[in-house]
């Protein structure tokens, strides 16, 4: 069982102490933590929010209630999707994290595979075009490449001969 931060929840790895460095030094700078408005994880120095809730608003939006404790404290670009809040994420087992993130694969797959038979008909449609104006250029080309052999001839035939 991995240690955790006793203020953020992160990992501490070999650490002896209770808090990760970067919570240390933020309660040396800031004094003792809040708790967060959103996670309420007892980790916010400043503005009663967390370092991670105040980025993640910041970056995309208000929080939305989690899908499995209900706290609103998920944030996510698809409200659509499960949202699950850094708690819960944390808590999940190793086969819900590969599933959501084989589910997030696929769908990001689907939208890939949307965006490039959209290209590709577009591009055939832009060789089409192509074709056609190549079409009328070699049309246009040959007609005055006709006049012109024709006028050598009218201008051949009125040239007094004069040798």
């Amino acid at each position: 069982m991995m240690k955790r931060c006793y203020n953020c929840r992160r990992d501490l790895g070999d650490n002896g102490g209770i808090q990760c460095e970067k919570c240390k030094k933020n309660e040396e700078k800031y004094g003792k933590p809040e708790r967060c408005k959103y996670c309420q994880l007892l980790a916010a120095f400043v503005n009663s929010k967390c370092v991670y809730c105040t980025h993640l608003e910041r970056k995309i939006g208000l929080p939305i209630a989690c899908t499995k404790c209900g706290l609103k404290s998920a944030f996510t670009k698809t409200p659509e999707k499960a949202a699950f809040c850094r708690n819960c994420t944390a808590t999940l087992d190793p086969e819900e994290k590969a599933k959501l993130k084989h589910q997030t694969i696929m769908e990001k797959d689907q939208q890939i595979g949307k965006l490039k038979s959209t290209q590709m008909i577009n591009e055939q449609e832009h060789r089409q075009a192509l074709r056609q104006v190549h079409k009328r250029n070699e049309a246009a080309m040959s007609t005055l490449k006709e006049q012109i052999r024709e006028l050598s001839r009218q201008l051949d035939a009125a040239r007094p001969k004069y040798r």
